[in-house]
């Protein structure tokens, strides 16, 4: 099945309005829109706030953690990142660059 006739599916089936997805004004709604129907979520907040990683899980993290952020970042804006906290974890080793955008170092 190609993509194309996999979002006629889900549309057909009333999981996915697909003209709300084309009319998305931002990433929010377009993950509102279209991730959070495929995944089970009644929207992208839902999603967001169950795997934003705490304060108390990033200081319970026990192994050796390579994390590497962009301040140029589209998708992951810098400022949410938890610094403080990150820095406290010594396993954890926080890279930060001007530029690369979203996984654009590979």
């Amino acid at each position: 099945m190609t993509k194309h006739k996999e979002m006629n599916f889900w549309e057909q089936i009333g999981l996915v309005d697909m003209k709300l997805v084309k009319n998305s004004q931002n990433l929010m709604e377009f993950h509102t829109h279209l991730t959070a129907k495929l995944v089970g979520y009644p929207s992208a907040k839902e999603i967001f706030d169950e795997y934003t990683i705490s304060n108390e899980e990033i200081q319970s993290l026990n192994v050796k953690t390579l994390m590497m952020v962009s301040k140029d970042d589209p998708i992951v804006s810098y400022s949410s990142m938890p610094l403080e906290s990150l820095q406290k974890n010594e396993n954890i080793t926080f890279f930060e660059t001007d530029r690369g955008g979203h996984l654009c170092w590979f």
